[in-house]
């Protein structure tokens, strides 16, 4: 297994720019993937590739594209198209994120505040991806993306990834101090073989004695000894990171017990000493109460910021959704209003019949034929098939009761009959033949 080159060190690529995409310039390289910044329309996107162009890298690239598009969060790069040709390969066309990866963050020494918020960032992406059916298998410093801006995570390269305990190619890429042995052993996975390398992570960003009990867990070679699920692994870290108001409280007799029994004895200067690790010792244990509200804080604003990209999905899709059903509505409202003047122009109801079937019905169905919940997505593809249905049978049931309201052919006196014949078929007194299709039964 190859380990990756350095992340996000921007080389200049000279190639023929062509197509939309202009000023490439060439960020990552992987043992199996290219990664480009590119500029369309004013705006920079990330390009992914592949290396070799071969049959294999394309599948997977192609694979990695579909399996993304089943992914919405905060935390994963927003995946806008797949391009067969582009002047660097067939590619991903990806959000473009300003940042570094977590290495390169560690190095500019953040707080522990910063930290912990980072960390619980990266539970929180693999946390989803885990419950929509996915399994990374390459979770390393390199494919954690850090923003610039806020600090936010970023969780690249779902190249190696599983669905539904499918896989290929475990050989391509995988880092082996972050991959679960399991994996280097090339054996089935699940979720806690991601668990095992969010264990190293965990280490790299707090080191190896805080939360060391949580971490060892993690990264325990059988599999049956780690955390079942993200979940549960995260619980767990908070719990670890709350100091117990009872060890608090014994604290604070230990220090000011020897400070009441000896006070009578000692000088002023040793009952100021006393005092002042006693204020010490508090004020440690504010800091750290002030550090868990932050951190609680930025777990909410991430909730709520999620929430918040998940409902400004939700509108979008159903204005989209709206959208076409208003867009048949004003079609069929349109052609109802030409085929009104035509259809009453017709004296008796079986030819004003097979008028609107001529210059209505037809259409419509027509039309609604085309609308099937095969057609759009899952959430919105039963409301249209319905909402259409629903405009079809009204606009219908007005023509038929407008025909409804006229004579039938039937009901005329057989002297008004004739004459009807006469003026129509130019036929003599006698009941001419008419066609069934227009009688009827």
């Amino acid at each position: 297994m190859e380990n990756e080159s350095e992340t996000f060190k921007p080389v200049t690529v000279a190639i023929d720019f062509g197509g939309s995409y202009t000023d490439f310039l060439l960020l990552r390289e992987t043992s199996a993937a290219r990664l480009y910044r590119a500029s369309k329309a004013g705006r920079y996107v990330l390009l992914k590739t592949t290396k070799d162009n071969s049959g294999m890298s394309i599948a997977m690239l192609k694979r990695e594209y579909e399996m993304s598009l089943t992914l919405n969060h905060y935390h994963i790069p927003y995946i806008f198209t797949y391009e067969e040709s582009t002047a660097v390969g067939p590619a991903i066309v990806m959000e473009y994120v300003d940042g570094r990866n977590l290495n390169e963050f560690l190095a500019e020494k953040p707080s522990l505040d910063s930290r912990r918020r980072v960390f619980y960032q990266i539970l929180s992406v693999v946390a989803y991806i885990h419950k929509n059916g996915i399994v990374h298998n390459d979770i390393k410093p390199e494919n954690i993306l850090i923003s610039r801006i806020n600090n936010d995570v970023k969780l690249l390269d779902f190249g190696l990834s599983d669905k539904d305990a499918h896989y290929l190619a475990h050989t391509l890429g995988c880092t082996p101090s972050y991959a679960s042995p399991e994996l280097l052993a090339q054996g089935d996975v699940d979720a806690r073989s991601d668990i095992f390398s969010l264990g190293r992570i965990m280490q790299l960003i707090f080191g190896t004695k805080r939360y060391a009990k949580v971490s060892a867990r993690c990264v325990a070679d059988n599999r049956e000894d780690r955390y079942d699920n993200v979940d549960q692994l995260m619980r767990h870290w908070q719990q670890s990171q709350k100091t117990p108001r009872i060890v608090l409280l014994v604290a604070l007799i230990v220090l000011l017990l020897p400070l009441t029994f000896f006070v009578g004895r000692q000088s002023v200067s040793a009952v100021d000493e006393q005092l002042t690790e006693s204020y010490n010792a508090l004020r440690d244990s504010l800091s750290i109460a002030n550090q868990e509200t932050r951190l609680y804080k930025a777990q909410v604003d991430s909730i709520e910021h999620q929430r918040a990209l998940e409902k400004a999905v939700a509108d979008r899709r159903n204005h989209y959704r709206d959208s076409i059903c208003k867009s048949f509505e004003n079609y069929v409202v349109e052609l109802y209003n030409k085929a009104v003047p035509i259809i009453k122009k017709e004296r008796f109801q079986e030819f004003a019949l097979k008028k609107s079937e001529e210059v209505f019905s037809n259409l419509m169905f027509e039309r609604q034929r085309v609308v099937t919940m095969d057609t759009y997505e899952p959430e919105i593809g039963p409301y249209i098939v319905n909402q259409v249905s629903i405009v079809s049978s009204t606009y219908f049931a007005k023509i038929v009761d407008m025909v409804n309201l006229m004579p039938s052919f039937r009901d005329l006196p057989d002297e008004a009959e004739v004459q009807f014949y006469k003026t129509i078929f130019g036929t003599e007194p006698y009941r001419p033949y008419v066609p069934e299709d227009i009688m009827g039964d």
